[in-house]
């Protein structure tokens, strides 16, 4: 029962992460076209998606490496994808469901983040 409660907050918490980067790349795209339009290269007043995508790959404007944050959701559901999301990347332990909604991103179990942060763990 335990293991699909866990189950579930993690989906939800990965449905989170994305739409946020859903609604980070539109509001990207849309503060791209805006300044191709700005700048007279997109010069259509109403263009297809076909042409603002061939305008941004000519001009080489975009660039989808993004914050370290969009790194960071990327990762998220890269994990997610591998079954890998919610177990520490160091011992394989499940990481706290707790720990898990303060920072889905979180790879580490709170044992494991502490031991590489140098703290003293109780054995």
């Amino acid at each position: 029962m335990e293991t699909q409660k866990r189950q579930r907050i993690i989906r939800a918490l990965v449905q989170q992460v994305d739409s946020m980067l859903q609604r980070h790349y539109r509001q990207s795209l849309k503060e791209v076209v805006q300044d191709l339009t700005v700048r007279n290269i997109l010069r259509s007043p109403q263009p297809s998606d076909d042409q603002i995508l061939k305008t941004i790959y000519e001009t080489g404007v975009f660039r989808m490496s993004g914050s370290p944050k969009t790194a960071e959701m990327h990762s998220v559901l890269e994990r997610f994808t591998q079954g890998t999301i919610g177990f520490c990347s160091r011992c394989g332990k499940p990481i706290n469901v707790h720990r898990l909604e303060k920072n889905i991103a979180a790879s580490l179990c709170s044992r494991c983040h502490n031991q590489a942060a140098g703290r003293k763990v109780p054995s």
